[in-house]
């Protein structure tokens, strides 16, 4: 059985396409004995004072961080642009 935490995003997700892949992934995940984690507070960030992880699953398996994206993303001489859409 998967465990969604918390069972339904955030009130305050400002990101529809987080909320849309949220709901996505709790129809469509097949892996058992899972977590899901939504919206984790990372307090130490290299670059930033204070970051965050959209999405972290955690199962036998292994864990596998997600940052979801709901624009157009591209890299350019070596930085990422992000363009909301």
């Amino acid at each position: 059985m998967v465990k969604f935490i918390p069972e339904e995003p955030y009130s305050d997700t400002k990101s529809k396409a987080e909320i849309d892949f949220f709901y996505e992934l709790k129809e469509n995940i097949t892996v058992s004995d899972a977590y899901v984690f939504h919206s984790v507070g990372l307090p130490k960030h290299f670059g930033k004072i204070f970051g965050e992880a959209d999405f972290i699953i955690l199962c036998r398996k292994g864990i596998l961080c997600l940052e979801v994206k709901g624009g157009n993303v591209e890299y350019k001489k070596g930085e990422w642009i992000y363009h909301k859409t």
